[in-house]
């Protein structure tokens, strides 16, 4: 049973609507992870047509799944939306029933979510019948918060920018962001708790006095705009950056194992887009995430992690650790997916999204990608396919259009593909 609990306190919380929001929207991506029998819980709807056309690429019947969706509501943890609604918790416990030896495998290891397995008698995946350890839910709190990864990061020999952890507090947090303006040209403020970029703001000594002295109005304004953030806020130098990169590890009981790298697409402090494999990645990259990864082995943790880092421009280039993430990413699907499709453990594969036509309708646009000669091409193990269903309009940072992924035998095609998708797409206005 695939749980796609987006609203977590791991994450960000209830209390933040547009990030749970924003993730809740692709809860379709989750289908490139299952298999005929499989259940997925959502909490936004996925469409029959767009099931369709995932099992369809996969091989198997769509009936063979199982889909469930919760109410849309992002202040509401899945699980509490499950339990709230008597029709959908008879469902699923009439899956569960049907399905012996199911086990539950959430986006993000949390409290809830562990504790609704035990009421619903389903063992977490892959922790089995003797349940989670309390370390590992502890430590999977700590590491998705910036200040608990730099916390951590320290004390394993990882390099971070320099940077304070500051309580939610408005006269200490513009004195934090001065402080570090003193010794350094940009700094980055950042939620102690949040992903995806949500909620950053950054600050440039070159702005001026009178952007200084209007300092403590735009933390106001921001901290307004944002709510509560009771774990207060990490304020950090803002580096010069060449690369955003990212790992991603996988945690098992022998130890992490590294699963693959990758080049972050970034706009504003926000992600946007993905490419992999990473040519050439920095020894540093690994390294570090198999140092959290056994950090978080020895504490009974099991699954996915991910560390994102920077590698800075100018002489002198190095590898500096910016977070981690201690559940399964925005990424992870759609390396399952590239997996699945190419049939090879190591693919090349580019997610990323662009406005484009019949966005509602994928019937239509996988017409227009075959009339292209860019749809997924079995034979030739390459193409372009929907990684998510569009939604219209689609949430927060997410405009309507298509969420796409480019899978081909190396980098250079994939990329290439990816070229000959946005001439298609700027062209869209003259589609069928």
């Amino acid at each position: 049973m695939f749980f796609a609990n987006f609203v977590s306190d791991t994450v960000g919380g209830p209390h933040s609507p547009d990030l749970n929001l924003q993730g809740m929207v692709q809860s379709s991506r989750k289908l490139w992870l299952m298999r005929p029998g499989d259940v997925l819980v959502t909490q936004f709807p996925v469409s029959e047509a767009f099931t369709a056309y995932v099992c369809g690429l996969l091989g198997f019947d769509p009936a063979s799944i199982t889909l469930l969706a919760a109410p849309p509501d992002p202040t509401v943890p899945l699980a509490d939306a499950v339990e709230s609604s008597a029709g959908l918790r008879r469902r699923l416990r009439a899956a569960v029933a049907a399905r012996p030896g199911i086990e539950l495998l959430p986006m993000v290891l949390d409290h809830r979510t562990v504790d609704f397995a035990a009421r619903l008698g389903v063992p977490v995946h892959p922790y089995g019948p003797g349940g989670v350890p309390d370390s590992a839910l502890a430590s999977a709190l700590a590491l998705n918060t910036k200040r608990g990864f730099r916390e951590t990061a320290v004390a394993l020999g990882i390099r971070v920018p320099a940077g304070r952890f500051c309580p939610d507090d408005g006269p200490a947090l513009a004195a934090a962001v001065r402080e570090m303006l003193a010794a350094h040209p940009r700094v980055l403020l950042k939620p102690a708790r949040a992903a995806g970029g949500h909620g950053h703001m950054s600050f440039a000594r070159a702005d001026g006095l009178d952007a200084l002295d209007a300092l403590d109005e735009r933390l106001a304004s921001h901290r307004a705009a944002l709510g509560p953030q009771a774990e207060g806020w990490v304020v950090e130098e803002h580096l010069p950056v060449a690369r955003d990169v990212s790992a991603q590890v996988e945690v098992t009981p022998a130890g992490p194992e590294l699963v693959y790298t990758g080049e972050m697409r970034t706009r504003g402090n926000a992600f946007h887009g993905f490419v992999s494999p990473l040519p050439d990645p920095p020894p540093a990259l690994a390294d570090a995430a198999l140092r959290l990864g056994t950090h978080l082995a020895e504490r009974g943790y099991r699954g996915r992690l991910s560390l994102d880092a920077a590698l800075t421009a100018g002489p002198g280039s190095r590898l500096c650790a910016l977070e981690s993430n201690v559940r399964r990413t925005a990424t992870t699907a759609r390396h399952a997916l590239a997996r699945r499709l190419s049939r090879t453990p190591s693919p090349a594969w580019v997610i990323d999204s662009r406005p484009g036509p019949h966005h509602g309708d994928v019937a239509r646009a996988e017409a227009l990608l075959r009339k292209a000669g860019l749809a997924w091409n079995r034979q030739r193990a390459e193409g372009v396919v929907f990684s998510a269903e569009a939604t219209a309009p689609d949430a927060g940072r997410h405009s309507a259009g298509w969420h796409y992924a480019v899978v081909a035998p190396d980098r250079g095609r994939a990329e290439r593909l990816e070229r000959e998708l946005h001439a298609l797409l700027r062209d869209g206005s003259r589609a069928p």
